[in-house]
């Protein structure tokens, strides 16, 4: 079974958009949209570079660098029931499972990958890591 090295708690926060309140007529967002927080077990990678890179591999194209990564378990994100979205904040790396103690940071996910194990021998299998890289920018929507 697969395992993560030291994990961390991160506290996620996600757009609640049943809870956020719209202007029809403006079609806007009034006030704040309504955010809901969760917290997950990661493996965290922070670092940072200002430098851009050339991706291969059918990525292509210049890309700025990741501020960091975060690797999670697929099986812990299905039992927590949680779909993590490109755009979400990460605003914690916390000490325990309710999320308080740590570092508070202001980073997004911007671009998922998978990777680790596969569950089984066959090629339809999923697999059993899920890698976020991290921004210190807010993505734009895809």
């Amino acid at each position: 079974m697969p395992t993560l090295i030291s994990p961390s708690y991160v506290v996620i926060q996600q757009h609640n958009l049943d809870a956020t309140l719209y202007d029809d007529d403006r079609r806007e967002v009034i006030g704040a949209p309504a955010r809901t927080q969760i917290v997950l077990l990661a493996q965290v990678s922070i670092g940072s570079s200002n430098r851009a890179s050339r991706r291969l591999g059918g990525q292509g194209g210049i890309e700025e660098d990741k501020s960091g990564h975060l690797v999670f378990l697929q099986s812990g994100l299905d039992d927590a029931g949680i779909t993590l979205k490109r755009g979400d904040q990460v605003t914690r790396i916390a000490t325990d499972s309710a999320g308080s103690g740590g570092w508070e940071t202001s980073m997004y996910l911007y671009r998922e990958r998978r990777g680790g194990h596969w569950e089984t021998n066959t090629v339809s299998a999923d697999q059993t890591f899920v890698i976020w890289y991290l921004s210190d920018r807010r993505p734009a929507e895809p």
